[in-house]
């Protein structure tokens, strides 16, 4: 079983993904924009783990691509902010047909900082939500067993009371 953690718009608040990382020991991370400079700044903190980010619409500075494509355990993966896509809109296919396009069987994307997993045709269509801002963060693990079948799981950050 390999798991993949998966953040989205963190927004300059890295620590709610360091943490979850430590606690979930993951095989690799995902970020899906909006927080470049957040996972570069956790990146020396788990080496040796394979960190895949993307450029969201607030992160300025360099020329980071705006969308990718990893193989991990098998599974082909597309990686996208989704403002491009016009994700904020509700229309998933767009996004969905860049994945085919891809060779992809998984989408993940964020900017919308609102929580989505669906089936778009013969693609699953997975959105973390926002692991740095908002009313109630989240991140996800993605899992994916020997046969190449896969299962999410959404987390939800919470306050510890001091």
């Amino acid at each position: 079983m390999v798991k993949v953690a998966v953040f989205s718009d963190t927004h300059n608040n890295p620590e709610p993904m360091r943490e979850a990382i430590r606690l979930c020991e993951p095989d690799a991370v995902i970020h899906c924009g909006d927080g470049v400079r957040d996972v570069r700044s956790i990146e020396p903190d788990f080496p040796g783990l394979p960190f895949y980010y993307v450029a969201g619409n607030c992160d300025f500075g360099d020329n980071m691509r705006l969308a990718r494509t990893v193989d991990i355990a098998g599974v082909k993966i597309y990686i996208a902010h989704g403002h491009t896509l016009g994700v904020k809109y509700g229309d998933l296919d767009r996004l969905g047909y860049a994945a085919r396009e891809a060779g992809a069987s998984v989408a993940v994307f964020g900017h919308t900082h609102i929580p989505v997993c669906k089936r778009l045709g013969n693609i699953t269509l997975i959105n973390p939500g926002s692991a740095g801002t908002g009313y109630d963060p989240t991140w996800g693990i993605l899992e994916i067993d020997d046969n190449g079948f896969i299962s999410w799981h959404l987390h939800h950050f919470f306050r510890r009371d001091k």
